[in-house]
């Protein structure tokens, strides 16, 4: 499932193949809002692990699937109408196609929303 619409990216930095640091913009209108939550919308948690495989990706230029997630904590929620922009700090090992990676999600004025772990391997 790709998130068409979902979001923009509106900076994306690389350090090196293993670091990135994203900035995107959510779509406070996009419908998935219709169902969680009308009149009351807040941003999915699969929603932004599903950004996270999309950002990597883009980056290795691969498609990915998830093996596992780990140390998945949702710190802050995420209400589009009133904060629609975070950042995606991400630092990724290879190992041998087994992509290992550490994020941390964070509203622009650094306040964590998401920290996880996640393995993701090449389809």
């Amino acid at each position: 499932m790709q998130l068409v619409g979902f979001y923009n990216i509106l900076d994306f930095n690389t350090d090196s193949s293993n670091t990135m640091v994203v900035k995107i913009e959510i779509e406070p209108s996009h419908t998935i809002f219709n169902g969680h939550f009308p009149g009351h919308a807040v941003t999915p948690g699969v929603a932004l692990l599903q950004i996270i495989k999309e950002l990597l990706e883009s980056h290795l230029n691969a498609k990915l699937r998830m093996l596992s997630a780990s140390h998945v904590k949702f710190l802050l929620p995420v209400y589009p109408q009133a904060e629609n922009q975070l950042v995606f700090h991400l630092e990724i090992v290879n190992d041998k196609g087994v992509f290992n990676v550490k994020n941390r999600t964070t509203f622009p004025n650094g306040d964590v929303v998401l920290n996880c772990n996640a393995i993701f391997t090449a389809e």
